[in-house]
Order: C-alpha cells, then structure tokens, then sequence
C-alpha cells in the first residue's frame, strides 16, 4: 500500500487513500523509453551509437470513489488546464499537468470509478527535500564549553573542499548563491575531479547575492543588492562555464576567485532524482 497526493499550482490538493474515500493505482510507476539516434557508414555491420535522450511520460491514475464528497472534491481540484505536482508517500514527486480530467462512472455493482491521465515533462522521481551543502574556505571552531580567554570562531583552510553527494539515479540541475564577507572578483566553484567549472566575471560586494538556476529548463543569472534590487548577470558568466549539474554520486567542489577567496562562500541546493519509487 502506498499514498499520494496532487498538490496544484493554484494551491489546490487532492489526496489519494482510502483515508480520503479513493482506492487508487498509478502506472507507471518506474520505466522509461530511452530514444536512441544511430548512424550506419558504408558496409558497417550493425550500427553506431550517435546519441541517447529521455523525453516525457504519461501516467494514468485509475481507483474507485468511495463517497460523494471525494467525487466532487476531485472535479473540483483537477479541472482542465491543471499544473501542479504528483507525490507518491510523501517523499518523491514529478511535475504534471493533467492530460485526462477524471472520468467517472458508475460500474454494475453501483461503484463509482474513475480514471484520469497526467503528462510529465521527465520520466524522473524527484525528492521531496532539497540537498543543500555550503561550500566555504572557513571552517567553523566555535564550540561549547567557551574558554573566554583564548577561543577561536573560525580557521581559514586553504584547500577546503564539499563533497556535494548525489544519491539519485541521474544528474540534476543545481542552483548556486553567492555571498562575500568582503568584496570578491571573478568568482566560482569547481569540481576538483572533472574539472568543470561555474564562474562569474563579476565583483561581489558584501550584502550582495548572485545566484544561478534554472526556470522552465533554461539557465538564470541574476544578482541582488542590499537594498533588494535585482538585476541580470547571465551575460558575466564565462565561456568555459559548464557546472550546471550535479552527477550521481560524489561531487567535490571548491570555491574560486582571484580576489578575497577566503571570504566567499557558495550554497549548493538541489533535488536528486531516481527512475522510481519504491511502494
């Protein structure tokens, strides 16, 4: 037995359990058609791998009502033109939007049940939780009992590095903010493995905040003053960035900058993803 719930856009929920008045099934629940690309020269045998991609899939949710006030709570949540997020125990979700409204009829036996369709743009389980690691060139000292007349807050590590661990099943986008307890130039992290690199040809005063992400699958750069002003900063990303995502597994980073190093720090957030969920 398993839960889930559709939490909408507009702030709507509807709840899927015999708690609720449902009796429920979602298909599929793990599985994902791999769309490969090929190529074949002149009197090869067999063929060549060119490239490989996941695209969308659709879910169906079918069960059966068992009172009036889940139905009309139902038709009432999931209309047409509905976006929102499918969690299945509370602890992985995807993105939907509602393919099928729900169609509900009555059976020979009297039962109300129901069938509905949703579209997800990944074929991906994502966790309910973020994954935040702060990656920094200070390591905090400051601990309990004090001793008021030698004690120290912070060391400075010259070689400080954060295992940002991904336990999902694929990569996955990360967004990164920056702060500075100083003014900091040309700043950024980098994998100390594969050398991939995030970086800004940018100053960044105390109290200001850069921070990178992704909105509907583009990338987003954007810089915050003290007093909240917020503009672009896309165009002072280098041309050698390529740490947009974070890989199954381990991720060691290191903060960079040619200026005050030792006085910025990077948060890293993001959600892992899996190619199922466990019931």
């Amino acid at each position: 037995m398993y839960n889930a719930k559709i939490i909408t856009d507009a702030g709507k929920e509807f709840r899927f359990g015999y708690d609720d008045g449902c009796l429920f099934d979602i298909s599929p629940l793990s599985g994902s058609d791999v769309n490969i690309t090929t190529s074949q020269g002149f009197q090869q045998i067999g063929v060549t791998v060119e490239g490989q991609n996941v695209g969308s899939v659709r879910r169906t949710i079918t069960g059966t009502l068992l009172n009036k006030v889940a139905e009309a709570k139902m038709l009432s949540v999931l209309p047409v033109f509905t976006t929102g997020r499918l969690y299945v125990n509370d602890t992985r979700f995807c993105n939907i939007t509602v393919n099928k409204t729900p169609e509900i009829r009555t059976s020979k036996f009297g039962k109300k049940t129901f069938s509905m369709q949703v579209f997800c743009d990944t074929p991906f389980w994502s966790n309910a939780n973020d994954n935040s690691y702060i990656v920094s060139n200070y390591k905090k000292s400051f601990t309990f009992p004090v001793t008021y007349d030698s004690h120290t807050f912070a060391v400075r590590t010259e070689n400080a590095f954060v295992n940002c661990f991904n336990g999902g099943d694929v990569s996955v986008p990360l967004t990164c903010e920056f702060t500075a307890d100083a003014e900091v130039e040309n700043y950024g992290v980098i994998n100390i493995r594969t050398f991939e690199e995030l970086r800004f040809e940018d100053v960044l005063k105390v109290g200001e905040k850069a921070r990178l992400y992704y909105e509907n699958g583009r990338i987003k750069a954007t810089k915050e003053d003290a007093d909240g002003n917020v503009i672009g900063i896309l165009g002072k990303l280098t041309d050698s960035s390529n740490l947009f995502n974070v890989a199954p597994g381990d991720n060691i980073l290191k903060i960079s900058a040619t200026s005050n190093e030792q006085f910025l720090k990077a948060n890293i957030t993001f959600r892992s993803a899996y190619m199922g969920v466990i019931v």
